[in-house]
């Protein structure tokens, strides 16, 4: 009998532990997905070194142009197509660059700049799909190179002369 009670008694206890562990019966659930999203938009940022010709003694006809280059740097979002212009300035007349003698008002050098230096002739300017450096970014920095040359058989006075082109890029086309 001892036994029987014994047995009962764990059998009771079984019976109300698993009552206490088990769901209710009537329990439910539900779910939903939750959409996890991100747009990543072009973007590009330009940066832009200064093209310096140096120092020079003579443009007069006979002598050799003076060349230079300089860097552009871009970064853009990988896959987003860019262009880089650059505008005529402001000593500009008509589609010739000129340098200014910041000593004389109206004194100016000739000048050109250039997508390539083998023959100095892709002027660079900036009007999109014609005259400008098209790229595709990388989301790295790609640099660019600015050749510039000024033409001998110019007659020049003493000075330092000037010019300020502003560097555009476009992107997201």
């Amino acid at each position: 009998m001892r036994k029987k009670l014994l047995a009962s008694r764990v059998l009771a206890l079984s019976i109300v532990g698993a009552a206490c562990v088990a769901p209710p019966a009537l329990a439910a659930t539900e779910t939903d997905d939750m959409e996890v999203s991100l747009t990543v938009t072009a973007s590009c940022t330009i940066a832009v070194d200064p093209l310096d010709f140096g120092s020079i003694g003579t443009l007069t006809t006979g002598a050799s142009p003076v060349d230079a280059s300089a860097a552009i740097d871009v970064t853009c979002t990988s896959d987003a197509d860019y262009q880089v212009g650059l505008d005529l300035d402001g000593n500009a007349d008509d589609d010739q660059r000129r340098l200014r003698n910041t000593g004389a008002t109206n004194e100016y050098l000739n000048y050109g700049l250039f997508t390539e230096n083998a023959t100095y002739t892709d002027a660079w300017g900036d009007t999109l799909d014609t005259d400008t450096v098209v790229g595709t970014g990388s989301s790295a920095e790609q640099t660019l190179t600015v050749y510039g040359r000024i033409p001998a058989g110019q007659a020049v006075s003493l000075g330092a002369y000037t010019d300020s082109v502003t560097a555009t890029i476009w992107y997201g086309l």
